[in-house]
């Protein structure tokens, strides 16, 4: 599911976070 939200995954990059994870 996170190719369908790719948006997610920059914004946990851009708040320091590099995880595979959806930002909830």
């Amino acid at each position: 599911t996170y190719e369908e939200l790719p948006f997610v995954i920059e914004i946990q990059t851009n708040n320091g976070h590099r995880s595979s994870t959806p930002y909830l």
